[in-house]
């Protein structure tokens, strides 16, 4: 039982700890879909040079800042904070670079370094990001692995518990209570019972009961077929009673009769 408890207790923490690595993968996801915005405006940007483009790629990497800032506290709890700070120099290189290569394009030319090194930084964005919410969802299979392993062995427990108690509880108390009405019915046929001993502390009590009832039973019995023996005694005696009376009464009769005789003068 305590064995359950504690894997019911374990999976409480598990499933609380899921809350927290949701609100870390939404910080992350989100952070990947800026970066993946980013991404595109700069694209838009190396290949049709709008300046609608560039701000909307500058005004991203203000949003991935901002969201860095704002969910610190979710993405670190999920990841270390050596890559999280990776991520914002990386973003800080990235919009410098971006800055650079518009005021280079406004004066009439692009550099080849600056523009490779856009590309890379750009991807390494990308990378890191997409390393960030692949660990987060990682974690969170690992949990709701656990969790589905955990509710298993408690399953398993409970089912064993369930066997063993049934078990149990047939021995103590279901076969004993059989007995009982067997031996009962036993003794409304007439036939001969015998009690077995329990080892139930219940069903021993129950059975000392019964004994005691019995043996009141067999008392009563004995009183019952006493009282009809000397009930029938007495009707014998009262038969035989009557039965003598009649002739002695006769024979008295006949003698007092030869007595009367006997005195009178011849």
């Amino acid at each position: 039982m305590g064995v359950i408890v504690v894997g019911l207790g374990v999976a409480g923490l598990e499933i609380s700890r899921v809350r927290t690595q949701i609100h870390s993968l939404e910080a992350t996801s989100e952070l990947l879909d800026t970066v993946l915005e980013i991404r595109r405006y700069e694209k838009n940007w190396l290949l049709y040079h709008e300046v609608t483009d560039f701000e909307k790629n500058s005004d991203m990497v203000n949003s991935a800042f901002t969201l860095l800032q704002e969910r610190r506290d979710d993405i670190v709890e999920m990841n270390p904070l050596i890559t999280v700070n990776r991520i914002n120099e990386v973003l800080t290189v990235y919009s410098d670079l971006m800055r650079r290569e518009f005021q280079q394009f406004t004066v009439g030319g692009q550099d080849t370094l600056i523009l490779w090194q856009v590309r890379e930084h750009g991807q390494l964005m990308v990378t890191i990001a997409e390393q960030m919410n692949i660990a987060v969802r990682s974690t969170i299979d690992k949990t709701l692995e656990f969790i589905t392993l955990t509710g298993l062995v408690c399953s398993i427990w409970v089912i064993f518990f369930a066997v063993v108690l049934g078990k149990q509880l047939a021995s103590s108390a279901v076969r004993p209570l059989q007995h009982i009405v067997d031996c009962t019915r036993k003794i409304s046929a007439g036939e001969p019972y015998s009690f077995e001993v329990s080892k139930t502390e219940e069903i021993r009590a129950v059975i000392q009961a019964f004994n005691v009832m019995l043996a009141k039973l067999e008392q009563r019995e004995k009183q019952v077929i006493r009282s009809e023996k000397l009930a029938a005694v007495g009707t014998l005696m009262a038969g035989v009673a009557h039965e003598l009376n009649n002739p002695l009464s006769n024979a008295g009769v006949s003698a007092q009769i030869l007595l009367e005789e006997m005195k009178e003068p011849e």
